[in-house]
């Protein structure tokens, strides 16, 4: 039996995907996608930043955590900011 909506009232809602590479045994976050209504943005890690030591194959902590730290202030900015739609944001 086919059921239908009336979809009218439906309020909008955003989503948010974190994709993140394996380090170590470590999930690090490297680009934040958000989509809401019919617009899409992504916040993606400065890779100019992050150095990897190729002869030793580790990553600079600190370069890491600022970079990452970097990505999620951008997002965090433009959802609270610079986000243009009245929208609830839930944290």
């Amino acid at each position: 039996m086919s059921q239908s909506y009336d979809i009218s009232n439906l309020k909008p809602f955003s989503t948010i995907d974190i994709e993140t590479i394996e380090y170590k045994g470590y999930q690090i976050p490297v680009l934040i996608s958000f989509t809401q209504n019919n617009k899409s943005k992504l916040f993606i890690i400065d890779y100019n930043k992050l150095k990897f030591n190729l002869k030793n194959k580790i990553i600079n902590k600190e370069i890491l955590e600022e970079v990452v730290s970097e990505m999620w202030e951008k997002f965090y900015n433009y959802i609270v900011n610079d986000n243009s739609e009245d929208i609830e944001i839930i944290f």
